[in-house]
């Protein structure tokens, strides 16, 4: 069987609610949607990171990633709060 390898931003996304993986995996088209939009961001800075030759620009796009990381899980779970 084959793997299929996430990107980084899926990768991210897809832990960002482990502390409460009972409602996420019957997640709503809103978290969906937030997932996919935050995981593309964060590929997008990922490429820039790993494509820059300015030390100061691989700081401030591995500091976005973390942003949007920290944002993505309080998005999730304002949207799933005590349900």
């Amino acid at each position: 069987m084959w793997e299929l390898e996430l990107t980084l931003g899926w990768r991210i996304v897809d832990n960002v609610d482990a502390d409460h993986l009972a409602n996420i995996r019957n997640a709503n088209e809103d978290v969906i949607s937030l997932k996919w939009k935050i995981a593309t961001l964060i590929d997008q800075f990922d490429e820039l990171r790993n494509t820059t030759d300015s030390q100061d620009v691989k700081r401030l796009a591995s500091i976005t990633i973390s942003k949007l990381e920290e944002a993505c899980m309080f998005w999730v779970k304002s949207l799933t709060y005590n349900s």
